[in-house]
């Protein structure tokens, strides 16, 4: 037991290491601010960050597959989950045994991404964008615009 539970400390403190290593070549590389507990399971070259974005706590970047391209002067608060892949689905299996695919995400100059809200693959977020907290956004948003809810729908122009 106890063997057991040390290999996981190990394992979470090399995942941590990692992880804000990423975060400081991400921060140094494109002149950004990124809070250290915010997570990013890719490779940091399918992510682009533009200038003077912030990104803040326990926000979640997954990007195995796809990419994710944010532009400059865009805040996204605390506990946002950027997703470019899931699972594809058939009734008669297993989720865990079957497929996923990918698409990549874009957030244009600007826009704001509301706490707890979680961008799904495939999404593009206009220029100057709002995305109301707690909000899932499954379609593309255009420029200047206000979305929220579950899904995510217009709310008014901005």
């Amino acid at each position: 037991m106890l063997i057991k539970f040390l290999k996981k400390i190990k394992s979470d403190i090399t995942n941590w290491f990692f992880n804000y290593l990423k975060i400081i070549r991400l921060e140094s590389k494109y002149n950004c601010s990124i809070s250290s507990n915010s997570t990013f399971t890719g490779s940091v070259e399918n992510i682009k960050i533009g200038k003077n974005t912030r990104i803040n706590k326990l926000s979640n970047f997954r990007f195995k597959k796809g990419s994710i391209s944010i532009g400059k002067n865009v805040i996204i608060a605390q506990y946002v989950s950027v997703i470019t892949h899931s699972y594809n689905y058939k009734l008669d299996e297993n989720i865990k045994d079957q497929s996923m695919y990918s698409k990549d995400i874009f957030i244009g100059d600007g826009a704001w991404i509301g706490a707890y809200s979680i961008i799904l693959p495939g999404v593009r977020v206009g220029n100057g964008s709002i995305i109301g907290a707690h909000s899932i956004v499954n379609k593309n948003v255009p420029d200047n615009e206000i979305w929220g809810g579950i899904p995510a729908k217009k709310l008014k122009n901005r």
